[in-house]
């Protein structure tokens, strides 16, 4: 897709930055909460009108596979990692409502997760400006907002990410409501994308470190460890044989992006160097975002992320001077996304690189309230 986005993205954010860095005026919550939802607004509004809502490659899918289960009551093994998307889209059509309805639904988590990220990055970071301006930030990024306008599991997916985050990080986890939540938020997830369990990981790491300080509940704590188990149960009965194909297909034939013959590597893959050289390409390639086929304002326009990268890099050793257990949770989650596309394939669309991006923004926050305290000393 040759796009080109009204916007001017992530350099709006570098202002904000800007006259955070030269200005000491409190500005109240009410007046941040109004501007975020205005912004919030106008980026849905702009994209709306550009995109409009697009239900063909992977939605076709997803209405195949509703439709199918519709007249079978079976669902799709080929896609049975994606069976709850399926299923809404599947209730949709048998209430006869309009598929353009799920624009609604996917906007409607979209904000309640925006305000939900505005809140975790307010509490972590301990600066409501901060935390302002990389919710801006997460607005202004349209690589994560324009999935809002597709027939894509991407939207859901990651607002539910940043809800499962958020309800980690702040729950004190001493209601077993804590632990339900939790636990259907893990379940839904990893019924969107095949990916979503890979989320138990850091869950385990987070809960495992703060045992003692939470004061975990033994038979509480059962009900996301059983729901991790069933999860990783069905995994193995329906995914490790894809998993183990995927990476053999792509080490086989070198590919640096899954399906692209032009991005074949000429390397050995199963040689050491020729594996590693595949493994720094794909790395390079994911993280970048660009893609030969968006014209060039597009890829300039996704470049204007890569500052971002750099106050993460700032955020990493303040971040992990404030919580480690925070650190690990959020690098964690980063790692094993990141490390999943890039060991398996990378999408031409760039379309797997969406759920860290909120991560590394809220990594940024850190990065942010370094330089401005080291700019004020």
């Amino acid at each position: 897709m040759t796009s080109i986005i009204p916007t001017e993205g992530i350099s709006k954010g570098l202002i904000i930055f800007y006259l955070l860095k030269t200005t000491n005026t409190t500005i109240s919550e009410r007046t941040i909460l109004i501007f975020l939802l205005g912004l919030w607004g106008i980026v849905q509004y702009g994209l709306f009108r550009y995109y409009g809502f697009v239900t063909s490659f992977e939605g076709k899918k997803y209405q195949h596979d509703a439709l199918s289960f519709l007249a079978t009551g079976k669902l799709s093994d080929l896609r049975f990692f994606y069976s709850a998307y399926t299923l809404i889209i599947a209730l949709f059509i048998k209430l006869r409502l309009s598929l353009k309805l799920i624009i609604i639904l996917q906007l409607s988590i979209n904000l309640w997760a925006t305000f939900r990220f505005y809140r975790l990055a307010q509490t972590l970071v301990k600066q409501p400006l901060i935390a302002a301006l990389s919710t801006s930030i997460l607005i202004l990024s349209f690589p994560i907002q324009q999935w809002n306008f597709y027939l894509y599991t991407e939207s859901l997916f990651t607002s539910l990410t940043i809800l499962f985050a958020y309800h980690i990080l702040l729950f004190k986890f001493t209601k077993i409501v804590d632990y339900l939540i939790i636990s259907i938020l893990l379940f839904l997830l990893s019924f969107l994308r095949p990916t979503g369990i890979l989320l138990a990981i850091p869950l385990i790491i987070y809960l495992f470190l703060n045992r003692n300080q939470l004061k975990l509940h033994k038979l509480q704590s059962a009900i996301p460890a059983l729901t991790i188990a069933i999860l990783i149960a069905l995994n193995i009965v329906f995914n490790t044989g894809h998993l183990i194909e995927y990476t053999h297909l792509a080490l086989q034939k070198s590919w640096i992006v899954w399906g692209e013959k032009y991005f074949q590597h000429n390397h050995n893959s199963y040689s050491f160097l020729g594996f590693m050289e595949i493994i720094i390409l794909r790395s390079l390639y994911f993280f970048s975002m660009l893609r030969v086929h968006y014209s060039n304002f597009h890829n300039h326009l996704l470049m204007s992320f890569y500052p971002i990268y750099l106050f993460a890099l700032a955020g990493i050793y303040p971040l992990w001077k404030s919580s480690k257990t925070v650190f690990l949770f959020i690098v964690t989650i980063i790692i094993v996304f990141s490390s999943f596309s890039i060991l398996t394939f990378i999408n031409w669309q760039g379309r797997f690189m969406v759920p860290i991006l909120p991560f590394i923004i809220l990594l940024a926050g850190y990065g942010f309230r370094s330089i401005l305290s080291i700019k004020k000393k």
